[in-house]
């Protein structure tokens, strides 16, 4: 963590949607991660749901229980509606699933005073071959979420350590399923309307990590990169 933080990297992003028998060791394990990355200077986002949290007896409402784990900001799946949406957006930043937000949903955040500046569209990451998005459709979708007030977010695959049991990358676009992780980045945040990059897969080569921190110290163009899951 440390090294991807040298090299440029903002934050780590994790789930919470954790196997009952996995429940009672979880808690101790996220504070423990919430811990190495404030102590880096990190955000933590973490995928959640309002039943994952149960079975861990936190509440999705208590905002201080979910600091207090060290949580920056929170990707909602599923189990919570506009108005916790939106409540929880006055608070701290939210991401909603970029590929199924519509125009009605839209509508009913504005309607329940939801703080668009915290709300974010994360797409997914698709670990099959031919699973990934379409270029163009990914473009049109994010322009229009541009359009909208969402902050947007994608993510490339790693070129080391690749997560199992399929080995073949995280990528949100199928067309990145095999290319240079900085390649990928650029274009999404040059060319796809994409605001945030985060590395799907554990880890990044000795020679990634130095090229995303020439790009990133040498601010050629500004980007943020974020980095993903380490637990």
């Amino acid at each position: 963590m440390k090294a991807m933080r040298n090299a440029g990297f903002e934050g780590v992003f994790t789930s919470m949607h954790i196997p009952e028998d996995d429940a009672s060791c979880y808690v101790p394990r996220l504070k423990e991660l919430g811990t190495v990355c404030r102590q880096l200077g990190l955000t933590l986002t973490a995928d959640v749901s309002a039943n994952g949290l149960k079975r861990i007896s936190i509440d999705i409402n208590n905002i201080q229980q979910l600091t207090a784990l060290g949580l920056t900001a929170l990707r909602v799946d599923d189990g919570l509606n506009p108005a916790q949406i939106a409540q929880l957006s006055r608070q701290l930043p939210v991401a909603l699933n970029a590929s199924t937000i519509s125009a009605s949903d839209v509508a009913k955040l504005h309607e329940c005073d939801a703080n668009f500046q915290h709300l974010e569209a994360w797409h997914n990451y698709y670990p099959r071959p031919a699973t990934g998005l379409d270029y163009e459709w990914y473009q049109s979708k994010n322009n229009w979420l541009k359009q909208q007030g969402f902050t947007t977010m994608a993510f490339v695959a790693g070129d080391e350590e690749l997560r199992g049991p399929v080995f073949a990358g995280l990528p949100t676009l199928e067309g990145d399923r095999y290319r240079h992780p900085l390649a990928s980045t650029l274009n999404l945040l040059g060319k796809l309307a994409t605001d945030k990059v985060y590395i799907g897969d554990i880890a990044l080569s000795r020679a990634a990590l130095e090229q995303f921190r020439w790009q990133a110290f040498t601010k050629i163009s500004g980007i943020i990169v974020q980095m993903s899951p380490v637990m």
